[in-house]
C-alpha cells in the first residue's frame, strides 16, 4: 500500500492538476472543487467542496486527498 505525507500530496496534486486537469477544467468548471486522490490518480469534479469529499471518501476511505478550487489560485486543503 503506497502512503504520502501531506507534502508528497501537495506536490503530487499541484503537479496532476497542472499538467493534465487545469486547462480543461478552468474552461468547463470554473469555480467547481476538484478533489483528487494523488495514489490513484482519480478525482471528483462538484459544484461544492462537501459533496466531491463525500464521493471520494464513498470511493477511497481513510484516504487524504489534494482539493483545489478551479480557477483560484492558492486555494489547497488536505482532507482527512
Amino acid at each position: 500500500m503506497v502512503i504520502l505525507d501531506d507534502e508528497q500530496i501537495l506536490e503530487q496534486g499541484l503537479r496532476d492538476y497542472g499538467e493534465h486537469f487545469k486547462m480543461n477544467l478552468e474552461i468547463t468548471n470554473l469555480g467547481d472543487y476538484f478533489v483528487y486522490d494523488p495514489i490513484t490518480k482519480d478525482h471528483f469534479v462538484s459544484p461544492n467542496l462537501s459533496s466531491g469529499l463525500f464521493e471520494m471518501r464513498r470511493r477511497y476511505p481513510g484516504r487524504v486527498f489534494f482539493t483545489i478550487r478551479i480557477g483560484e489560485k492558492g486555494v489547497y486543503k488536505f482532507e482527512r
